[in-house]
């Protein structure tokens, strides 16, 4: 997509939609979104687009009760496209999400293999440990069989 040309955060009044036909009320008020954010950014209608995450804020209580006011941030693309979108909700591409899943992914993996690596070293130290032990055992056995023969 093009680079952002233009940012802002809307408070879209749905106040005139209540008093609609209370079947229609979600369907109207989407559409008075879309009209406050093209009389707003100066664009054709066509060119809004709408999240998904402004929809379900819409639709949340259903169709007959809707908010009587909505809190949008609008970004203007280059190429003239407006998204319309929570404030709220971090928007970020799949690419780079997977991007931020595989960096996370590789620091735990190094973190087991280093855990693995300091569990082996510490079974290492710990079968010296019983070796010189044994060992001093041994010698101290041996003295004392000595000290007993003289």
């Amino acid at each position: 997509m093009a680079e952002k040309e233009m940012e802002r955060i809307y408070v879209v009044p749905l106040r005139k939609v209540k008093h609609t036909p209370s079947s229609k009320a979600a369907q109207r008020a989407v559409k008075a979104v879309r009209n406050f954010i093209k009389k707003h950014m100066k664009v054709e209608e066509d060119d809004v687009w709408i999240d998904s995450s402004v929809n379900e804020a819409l639709w949340a209580r259903g169709k007959y009760k809707i908010p009587s006011k909505i809190r949008v941030r609008a970004v203007k693309f280059d190429d003239g496209v407006v998204e319309v979108s929570l404030p709220e909700v971090e928007f970020k591409s799949l690419r780079e999400e997977l991007k931020a899943i595989k960096a996370e992914k590789k620091p735990i993996l190094k973190a087991k293999e280093e855990k693995e690596e300091r569990v082996e070293e510490r079974k290492e130290e710990e079968k010296e440990e019983e070796e010189s032990v044994e060992k001093e055992g041994k010698a101290t056995e041996e003295e004392q069989e000595k000290g007993t023969e003289s």
